[in-house]
């Protein structure tokens, strides 16, 4: 049969065959343009020339790592200049990507590799070489040319800059053990490293054990601690404390890197001991319960998760026990006396091994620091002069000596990589700002791009760009210099750019000021702050960001119902000041009485008017038209006082004028606290959780609510109960609000100087800008201040446009009519749930299911201890029958006996089920019964038994509230002769 050109051209001289060239699936599902000319050059007059792909010399055999590129095979022993040959020259197509170059067999060989640029993407494919390159290093001084770099008209050779670079090898631990034969390498491939992985993680599963994973958890917590030390500022009364470290001051400078040093830290050496019962714990020598309680102390050693005793050989210094422990582990292959295999790229920041190891003259036990391997591989770099490039576009890289150490990871990212690293960086836009490796990695537009990349994958991943991307570090690194990039002096840069480039009526960030605050400002309470707020801000500068856009300044200035609260979750190290209006026909004190004076400037500008209220604006007590009539308000101090303080400047800046309340007092005389009377309310739904949270009974709850009213029949029996009745609790209570000055007269009508036709008209709860900040947090929680400016602008203009749409067109932002009715529908339905929450539900039916067992266990046994009852009489009964001197006697009587032992273990189980109805009644009873005391107590309630089997005398009853809302009590245990737990329902009487 006739061989086919295409099999002889796999034929060897001699007859035998060569490898076929392979393609990778990688490059079957995303093919690379095949059309790649073939170089201009003239015939080789210095060796051989081939360009056939993949076709390699018997000492030249193995493919690339990159198999995405595939390489052609130009010239054998090609002499360049007088001294340097190229045994093998390839050449690489256009955004080719090589890792692992091929270099020489021995330290005399070169191989030559001549790469095609692109002239708006020049980038030398020396960055993309996983081999760290470095000194010796340099460029030559004069201009060189080189045969294979030749003009595309001419076809003389142009003038190159050359530059020489020197292989730095890898870091290794002091301790490795791997063979530097086996390590040396001409040539590398990703087969080869993953060949390298899977050996080093099956000699790891040969010695995996249990007692090696509790040794190796209980190293590096010896590291930990050792370390870290305690980190408890030291007690400057004892200077001893600053005199010892568990690690010398060099070893501790080394190790943070750069990082400083906290100030006036304790070196306190870290002790273990037993307590009085046998418990181990570690502490810091300086630890006392008395006075200084916070230095290192740790008692959870001895829960099984370490082993103890050697934490304790290692910690007193006891050698001989520490010995015997390592050598036993040695024996199993783990421990700090075997060899290491640890190996990372030098170019890793990391500079200790990350195992402990058993190093220095003296032994110690700790972390020896990498060591770099060197390596004797250099590189030559032959690039054309700028302007030669467009006649010359390509780079010769020759690399000469094998590598004398283990082949390094891929965790270089290739600088075509990048590139489409930036241009995604670039579309994300607004995003770019609060973006986190992870939510890159998700991004629709990454998505997108990496299917559009990928069309033949079928879930294709950031890491099939390139393998380094998967470590999301790695990643953070390119997008931190992003950031930098876009937004180099954060909002500053952007107010700067909207102000320069945007008309004034399309101005988002209106005001960046910066101000001081005294420390005596930050010290007013925060009595309505969540536990999860970051507190209170340091004394010293601050600054302070408006933003709004000029259409929101026209709705606010004709608000008369004004609602504000203060969120702490949408932008990391700032508080946010939301102000929302209500449309009736559709942290410091200082800090907030500045904002509101810079509001009032932003709409003049935009309106030109600032705000105007109702008690200093108006005309007379009954002008309401245009005028802010009321602000609801959390139990905030300072954003009070601050409108407060904003308030009597806007007073100052009026005529003269007398007040409509106190007409013996013009509005210059009212006090920061007498505006408010006159204006501000308190949200009532923020007033009563508060209130749910005081530990106290339920009757001074009551009491407490019921201050929230229009007129009270005793407020000071009331708030002389409260004190009296609410113990510590209470008096804290009313302290607070006394204290504060503004609560009370905005809960109570009587005691403020709101109208009363106002203050029943106005907004009960913030339950406007309660709905617009849980609206904008769904945009997106924990921001920058960049990312949470560009997303509150995206939510204003959208809601702006809503507005424009529901005014224009009457298209609402939903099918809902934002009818009171609608409102008040949802308000009932939501109270009516209120006492049937998940939690509760749980509760009942885990309590429904204890009396359904009991009943069913103590029934069985019932009927158990019954039939033995009777067992023992039939047997009784053929004991007295049966002849005292025959066998049938014996029997009679042993029957009996086991009769009796059967009825006694029955009567025992019987009566512990009992017990057990017992303490269910109990526990039961008591989690109920004052709900029972407070919600039907004179509601004429009367009971209805269910399944009313025999009369029973009940010990106690309980209320429980079932799934479907029906209103059941519990009674407690019956008596004789089931003892169950029964259940009544109480039906209205």
């Amino acid at each position: 049969m006739p061989t086919s050109p295409d099999l002889c051209n796999l034929l060897l001289s001699d007859g035998e065959r060569c490898p076929a060239p392979t393609i990778p699936i990688s490059m079957l599902l995303n093919p690379l343009p095949t059309n790649v000319p073939p170089l201009d050059l003239p015939a080789a007059r210095h060796g051989t020339q081939s360009y056939s792909p993949v076709t390699q010399s018997a000492s030249h055999s193995s493919t690339s790592v990159n198999e995405s590129a595939l390489r052609h095979h130009l010239y054998t022993d090609y002499k360049i200049s007088r001294k340097t040959t190229l045994s093998v020259v390839y050449r690489y197509p256009v955004d080719s990507v090589l890792e692992y170059p091929e270099t020489g067999t021995t330290s005399e060989e070169v191989v030559g590799h001549l790469f095609e640029l692109r002239m708006d993407n020049w980038i030398s494919p020396g960055r993309d070489f996983a081999y760290s390159r470095g000194e010796p290093r340099g460029n030559s001084k004069e201009c060189v040319t080189n045969p294979l770099l030749l003009h595309s008209t001419t076809g003389e050779m142009v003038p190159c800059v050359v530059r020489h670079s020197t292989c730095q090898g890898v870091k290794i631990c002091p301790f490795f053990d791997g063979d530097k034969e086996t390590a040396m390498h001409s040539s590398a491939t990703r087969d080869q490293l993953q060949d390298l992985m899977q050996r080093s993680k099956e000699q790891q599963m040969e010695f995996s054990s249990p007692m090696r994973d509790v040794f190796e958890r209980t190293s590096a917590y010896l590291t930990a601690i050792r370390r870290v030390g305690c980190t408890c500022e030291a007690n400057l009364v004892g200077d001893n404390e600053l005199e010892k470290s568990s690690l010398d001051g060099a070893e501790r400078v080394t190790l943070r890197r750069g990082y400083p040093e906290m100030p006036n830290r304790c070196n306190g050496q870290l002790v273990f001991r037993l307590s009085f019962e046998g418990i181990p714990y570690i502490k810091c020598e300086h630890h006392s319960r008395l006075n200084n309680w916070d230095h290192f102390f740790d008692n959870t050693i001895g829960n099984g998760r370490f082993n103890v005793e050697y934490l304790e050989a290692v910690l007193t210094n006891d050698q001989e026990e520490v010995d015997r422990i390592e050598l036993e582990a040695q024996l199993e292959g783990y421990g700090p006396r075997i060899s290491c295999q640890t190996i990372m790229n030098n170019t890793a920041q990391r500079i200790t091994c990350p195992w402990n190891h058993r190093s220095g003259a003296d032994g110690a036990l700790k972390q020896p620091g990498l060591i770099s391997t060197g390596c004797h591989c250099t590189f030559r770099e032959f690039e054309p002069l700028e302007e030669y490039r467009s006649f010359c576009p390509y780079v010769l890289i020759t690399s000469k000596g094998p590598h004398s150490h283990p082949i390094p990871l891929p965790q270089k990212t290739p600088a075509r990589v990048k590139l489409e690293l930036t241009s995604l960086f670039e579309k994300l836009e607004v995003d770019l700002a609060n973006l986190t490796p992870r939510k890159f990695m998700r991004h629709p537009i990454v998505q997108y791009y990496l299917s559009s990349r990928f069309p033949m994958l079928r879930n294709p991943m950031l890491s099939d760009l390139h393998i380094s991307l998967s470590n999301r570090s790695h990643l953070k690194v390119y997008i931190e210099q992003a950031k930098k990039v876009c937004f180099p002096r954060g909002l500053m840069w952007i107010k700067a750019q909207q102000d320069s480039l945007l008309d004034p009526k399309d101005h988002y960030v209106r005001k960046m000021v910066q101000v001081e605050i005294e420390a005596s400002e930050l010290q007013a309470d925060q009595d309505d702050v969540s536990e999860d707020s970051p507190g209170t801000s340091a004394p010293g500068p601050f600054w302070f960001a408006i933003c709004m856009t000029t259409e929101a300044s026209k709705h606010f200035v004709e608000a008369q119902f004004i609602q504000s609260d203060i969120g702490f979750k949408r932008i990391v190290g700032f508080y946010e000041f939301e102000v929302a209006s209500l449309d009736r026909y559709s942290n410091t004190t200082s800090a907030h009485h500045l904002v509101l004076a810079e509001i009032d400037k932003i709409l003049k500008e935009d309106t030109g008017r600032a705000l105007r209220w109702r008690h200093l604006h108006g005309h007379d007590l009954n002008d309401y038209e245009g005028l802010v009539l009321n602000w609801v308000v959390d139990q905030h101090r300072g954003q009070a006082k601050g409108i407060g303080l904003y308030l009597q400047d806007v007073a100052k800046d009026l005529a003269p004028k007398d007040d409509f309340h106190q007409p013996l007092r013009s509005i210059q005389d009212l006090s920061p606290y007498d505006h408010l009377r006159r204006v501000l309310t308190l949200c009532t739904t923020h007033f009563y959780r508060n209130v749910r949270k005081c530990p106290v009974s339920e009757e001074v709850r009551n009491l407490m609510q019921g201050l929230i009213c229009i007129q009270h029949d005793d407020w000071e029996g009331a708030v002389g109960e409260i004190q009296v009745s609410g113990g510590l609790a209470g008096q804290n209570w009313l302290q607070d609000k006394e204290t504060s000055k503004f609560v009370f007269p905005a809960i109570c009508w009587e005691k403020s100087y709101i109208p009363l036709d106002i203050w029943n008209a106005r907004p009960r709860e913030s339950n406007v800008v309660e709905i617009v900040h849980a609206n904008v947090n769904m945009e997106g929680t924990q921001c920058t201040l960049v990312g949470g400016v560009h997303r509150g602008k995206h939510y204003d203009l959208l809601k702006q446009r809503s507005l424009m749409n529901r005014e224009h067109y009457g298209i609402n932002e939903s099918y809902g009519s934002k009818h009171p009715y609608e409102n008040a529908m949802k308000n009932y339905k939501h109270k009516g749930k209120f006492h049937l929450t998940h939690g509760r539900r749980k509760n009942f039916h885990r309590e429904d299911n204890k009396i359904e067992i009991h009943n069913k266990k103590i029934k069985e046994l019932h009927v158990k201890l019954q039939n033995a009852q009777e067992r023992v009489g039939v047997q009784s009964q053929l004991a007295l029958l049966a002849p005292t001197s025959s066998a049938n006697n014996d029997a009679a009587l042993g029957a009996l006996e086991r009769a009796k032992s059967t009825l006694e273990t029955t009567r025992v189980a019987f009566q512990k089920q009992v017990q057990v109805g017992q303490v269910n009644t109990i526990s039961l009873y008591g989690f109920h019964m004052r709900l029972l005391l407070s919600c039907y107590k004179g509601k004429g309630m009367s009971l209805l038994p269910v399944e009313p089997l025999v009369s029973y005398t009940f010990a106690a009853y309980f209320v429980l509230l079932t799934k479907d809302a029906e209103q059941r009590i519990y009674f407690g245990l019956s008596g004789a002769p089931t003892y169950e737990l029964r259940k009544l329902v109480v039906l209205p009487g």
